[in-house]
């Protein structure tokens, strides 16, 4: 698992990473972003190693910088592109060949990755409600943004779930919503479920659901984590068997 930016208090550029393996949680530094930042989106292609940090917040000015960086020789970053616009708090999601960037700062654009180029900038689609402080995760066929905030930052957190699919370049669509309004939540997924946990409102939630990909609907609680947290990150390994 990896880890890009961050504020710990003060914004960072570190890129962390951690073994799936095994029962221990210890990290290790594995490079730094271009710059320091925290809100980052962050999507990877395992087939070929690459991890991507997009967006972010450098603590004076939004960010519109795409970081790329090896998950196999872990130096940091060696390349970077730019979104299409400045932009924190987004979800991210990707496919086979192709990761995006949804909604963020907040806004309604879907940026894709062609990973094979290391490109982005380009702005595919439009979520249909702008979301910031977001948070997204995919199935194979699908990406689904979840929860999020409309409007400006303490604006009231949003429920829906947006999903769009990775076979067209149509805008997304609301497919159901959560059992509440989440911000700041972190988002993983299985193969045959998307999970939810944590997030941001009053009070900060410790409460975990899950959506099943094959009803598509809404979303059901399945339990708790250990801590109320918000501005948290979620990971899958490699097996999806979850």
């Amino acid at each position: 698992g990896f880890s890009a930016g961050g504020r710990t208090p003060s914004v960072t550029s570190a890129i962390h990473k951690w073994a799936f393996a095994g029962s221990g949680v210890s990290s290790s530094s594995a490079g730094s972003l271009s710059y320091s930042r925290r809100g980052c989106c962050g999507v990877s292609n395992a087939g070929d190693q690459y991890a991507y940090s997009m967006g972010g917040y450098t603590g004076v000015t939004v960010s519109g910088t795409m970081d790329v960086y090896n998950m196999t020789n872990t130096s940091g970053s060696f390349d970077t592109a730019s979104l299409s616009s400045n932009r924190y708090g987004s979800g991210g999601s990707e496919s086979s060949t192709r990761g995006y960037i949804s909604g963020g700062g907040p806004t309604t654009t879907v940026d894709k990755i062609v990973f094979a180029s290391f490109t982005t900038g380009v702005a595919e689609r439009a979520l249909g409600l702008s979301t910031g402080e977001t948070q997204a995760t995919n199935s194979t066929t699908h990406s689904y943004t979840m929860g999020g905030q409309v409007g400006s930052l303490g604006s009231t957190a949003y429920d829906a779930i947006q999903k769009f699919s990775f076979a067209d370049e149509l805008d997304s669509t609301k497919t159901g919503v959560l059992t509440r309004g989440r911000r700041y939540a972190s988002t993983f997924h299985s193969r045959d479920y998307a999970y939810i946990c944590g997030g941001g409102e009053s009070p900060v939630g410790a409460d975990s659901e899950k959506m099943a990909f094959a009803s598509d609907t809404d979303t059901a609680n399945i339990g708790v984590l250990t801590l109320a947290r918000n501005d948290c990150a979620g990971h899958q390994s490699l097996t999806l068997e979850i």
